[in-house]
């Protein structure tokens, strides 16, 4: 390649890149007019608005209608069945599904399946018993989830549930449908249907949740000619409810309900077409007019792909990291926990030796729990305690042990320390006392100081790094530190008195730090408010009031903060 053709090469070169360059200034300028819109006009500051739409990860639904050929008494019995369903006057009714063509489909169902999880949710807790009692004598493991349990109780059988080789079904009342994740299940049988599409989702909802392995199963079981005949062909063939989640049903709802119900208790099957048609336009309606009623800034706001990308990530970097691990086994050895490793990154906790009956086991306790530190194992796994750094249970050692006077004082010999010194390490803790909703910990968290002074009163604490002198430190074994009175009465005395003045002298420093950092937050915040409230309506005088007085409630907090005198250590070399 000659001269003239290199040169032509690099200014070629040269002008692409000032090109790209050029590119991503105007969509950095386009990113932030956006931005600014967004915060200018819309109402993200307070509200949060994500539909499906906008979030990946939820399986497909599979729906199988399930007709099931009854007698005339079958027949009546499901009008009973209905009707003390909708008017809510079970107290008074007692169910019998011995000769039930539902119940027969289950049993049959459950014995093909019997080595897969099914969970059934029915109205209310007579039929969930009625249900068990029809159904136990099958061989079949069955746990039950309703409201007369404690709450104790529900855990115990949700978690019997989860367990390889527990329960192979989980019956449910109502209350069942509301919270709870079964998503290690992806069999739903729904034993009877509300007349709430509200209500119908959120039974749907136990399992179709993000990290759902499986597609789900739903399975509606119903008599021929009975009233749930038409209110399954009204959500699977009118609106589509069990194949997907549809917005707008409540208003659907609100018009359409008292309908649909008409249509029911009388049987009327010749006016079903009709009605179904009607639905089906009524409900591509509702969907138009939501969708040109979006609030689209609302949802920009509600919804950053690289904020989002951004804390995944850390998330991640943080499930990776041993720390977590490594800590609690120290915790659990030290209360008496013995640890059996099952799978990577996940525990058997025998609980027999617990020394102290006020560590923080679940509610569920055993005599062995399981724990975890893989987020994928305890994804998978509902019976498995996934431990993070903000679990109740590493929170509760974290606070028993800050509590209690273990490792709070000490002593040991540092023998390979050439010079003679005596030294003494003393951690002072900086605490800030607030009410919880100022959320003090952003500005000033617990702060740890740490000072180390030697027998001639000078300060080491620059001099001897934690871990150096971690490094190097043994037990003092037979030697008695203090059996010495001068040393006991005067010099330790004197050491802590001066650990003390110099914990004083820097502790202001990490007030102010933490007070200018709440006044650059907070007065950047106020400021933003009283330039939107020129723009934007939604913004009221009282917001910007609100955060000028948390600014004063939590500068008064941060500037009474004093020191505590947490642990002490006594080296000898």
């Amino acid at each position: 390649m000659d001269i003239s053709a290199i040169f032509h090469f690099e200014q070629e070169e040269k002008q692409y890149l000032n090109t790209v360059k050029i590119i991503n200034k105007l969509i950095d300028s386009k990113n932030s007019n956006i931005e600014e819109l967004i915060d200018q006009n819309g109402t993200g500051r307070a509200v949060f608005r994500n539909t499906r739409t906008s979030i990946s990860g939820f399986p497909k639904r599979v729906a199988y209608m399930i007709p099931l050929v009854g007698s005339e008494e079958d027949l009546k019995l499901q009008t009973f069945e209905f009707i003390a369903d909708q008017d809510k006057i079970e107290k008074e009714i007692t169910f019998n599904y011995k000769k039930d063509p539902r119940i027969k489909w289950l049993v049959q169902f459950l014995k093909k399946h019997k080595n897969e999880k099914v969970l059934l949710i029915s109205h209310s807790i007579k039929k969930v018993l009625a249900i068990e009692e029809v159904i136990k004598h099958n061989k079949i493991h069955i746990a039950l989830f309703h409201e007369k349990l404690t709450l104790l109780q529900r855990d115990k059988n949700a978690s019997w549930f989860a367990q390889t080789g527990g329960a192979q079904i989980l019956i449910c009342s109502e209350i069942g449908s509301e919270g709870r994740n079964f998503q290690f299940s992806h069999h739903l049988v729904l034993f009877d249907l509300p007349l709430n599409p509200e209500l119908l989702e959120q039974r749907i909802g136990r399992l179709d949740r993000i990290g759902q392995q499986h597609v789900i199963n739903i399975y509606i079981p119903y008599i021929i000619g009975s009233e749930y005949e038409i209110i399954a062909r009204w959500y699977h063939e009118g609106i589509d409810a069990f194949k997907k989640n549809t917005p707008g049903v409540y208003q659907l709802f609100q018009e359409s309900g008292e309908k649909i119900k008409k249509l029911a208790l009388g049987k009327k099957f010749l006016d079903l077409n009709q009605f179904l048609k009607f639905t089906q336009k009524q409900y591509a309606g509702i969907a138009q007019t939501l969708k040109k009623g979006r609030d689209r800034l609302l949802e920009l706001n509600s919804f950053r792909p690289k904020i989002a990308e951004g804390l995944i990530e850390k998330i991640k970097e943080a499930d990776t990291l041993a720390n977590l691990e490594e800590y609690m086994i120290e915790i659990f050895h030290l209360f008496g926990i013995r640890e059996e490793l099952i799978s990577d990154r996940t525990y058997k906790l025998n609980l027999a030796l617990l020394s102290s009956p006020e560590f923080p086991l679940p509610s569920y306790k055993k005599n062995e729990l399981i724990v975890t530190f893989d987020r994928k194992t305890a994804l998978e796994t509902e019976d498995i305690e996934f431990l993070t750094w903000d679990h109740p249970m590493v929170l509760g050692a974290m606070d028993l042990i800050l509590a209690s006077e273990k490792g709070n004082c000490t002593a040991g010999i540092w023998s390979c320390k050439k010079t003679k010194e005596i030294l003494l390490e003393a951690v002072f803790v900086l605490e800030c006392v607030a009410p919880k909703y100022l959320y003090i910990d952003r500005f000033l968290p617990p702060a740890p100081l740490r000072v180390i002074v030697n027998h001639l009163m000078q300060d080491c604490t620059k001099k001897y790094r934690a871990d150096l002198i971690t490094e190097n430190i043994e037990n003092t074994g037979t030697v008695k530190i203090l059996d010495n009175a001068v040393m006991k009465q005067e010099l330790l005395h004197a050491m802590i008195k001066e650990c003390n003045k110099i914990a004083d002298k820097n502790a202001p420093e990490i007030i102010d730090n933490g007070l200018n950092l709440m006044k650059a937050v907070l007065t950047g915040e106020v400021s933003r408010l009283v330039e939107l409230k020129k723009v934007n309506k939604n913004i009221k005088e009282e917001e910007i009031s609100i955060r000028r007085q948390e600014m004063k409630l939590l500068e008064k907090a941060i500037l009474s903060s004093r020191l505590r005198l947490d642990s002490l250590r006594l080296i000898i070399s």
